[in-house]
């Protein structure tokens, strides 16, 4: 039996990345959205934005695809479960390859190992750096 969907890739399809200094990110915002289905194969684009503490802002676009085998399945959890399923498929991913572009004389940019699949990841998520703790 095969699994409900199955993840087939992801790729980098955009980016726009400057950081002074050594910032930290002042807040992060993550949005996806199912963007093109064809028959049982759904595409997801997915969009991170940072904003570093001189109002610096980097943003990186991914799309992945996903071969959705329980179509039923699909319709059941609705558009907004699906995206948020499909999402935290890609997640892993998407925190590596900003970890290494950003992986240079500088801090790395890590974002955080977090379960999303519960978010409406559609209206987005963001991330905020505690500045008084």
């Amino acid at each position: 039996m095969k699994p409900v969907y199955e993840f087939m890739n992801f790729v980098l399809t955009d980016i726009s990345y400057s950081r002074n200094n050594n910032d930290i990110p002042l807040t992060t915002e993550i949005k996806a959205n199912v963007t093109n289905k064809n028959k049982n194969i759904f595409t997801l684009t997915s969009f991170v934005i940072i904003t570093f503490s001189k109002d610096e802002t980097s943003s990186l676009a991914f799309k992945s695809s996903y071969m959705i085998n329980d179509l039923s399945w699909a319709g059941d959890i609705g558009e907004e479960g699906l995206t948020a399923v499909l999402f935290s498929a890609v997640y892993p991913f998407i925190r590596e390859k900003i970890y290494n572009l950003t992986s240079d004389s500088r801090t790395p940019i890590m974002l955080p190992v977090i379960d999303l699949k519960n978010s409406n990841i559609k209206l987005g998520v963001k991330f905020e750096r505690r500045t008084n703790v």
